[in-house]
């Protein structure tokens, strides 16, 4: 079954971003054709290997990339170039990041946990998402 539309994942590791995946790729569940992005490239060859494995059929496509904005440019226009996804518009975008907070979460105050991402999520959101557009058909 074709998919219905693209969803991208930044930060797709081995737990929470190999769930997220799994269910988007899958085509009795999300259906989407996924693109996912993260640092390791070793990695995200494993991880694509489990998911169409136990998604058969799904259409998974990785791109390397850490979060400088020239780097993840790239990684966009890739994306948007990548025959997997030619006639395919953007629906999802998923930004799973590494969390370097250790309180519980009812404990921890927003500046708290604003401050414990600081140079772990460097990513500017405003060059990404000009980049991140797809062309609407």
């Amino acid at each position: 079954m074709a998919p219905k539309d693209l969803a991208i994942l930044i930060g797709a590791g081995p737990a929470t971003g190999a769930g997220i995946a799994r269910i988007l790729a899958h085509p009795s569940h999300g259906n989407y054709a996924v693109a996912l992005l993260s640092r390791n490239p070793d990695n995200l060859n494993t991880l694509t290997k489990s998911l169409r494995s136990s998604a058969p059929g799904s259409i998974i496509e990785t791109f390397p990339t850490d979060t400088k904005p020239e780097n993840l440019s790239k990684a966009f226009s890739d994306i948007r170039k990548h025959a997997s996804f030619q006639n395919l518009k953007l629906r999802i975008a998923v930004y799973n990041v590494k969390n370097a907070s250790v309180k519980p979460f009812e404990e921890e105050t927003f500046d708290q946990y604003m401050e414990s991402m600081q140079g772990v999520s460097p990513i500017p959101v405003k060059k990404p998402q000009n980049d991140i557009k797809v062309p609407n058909n």
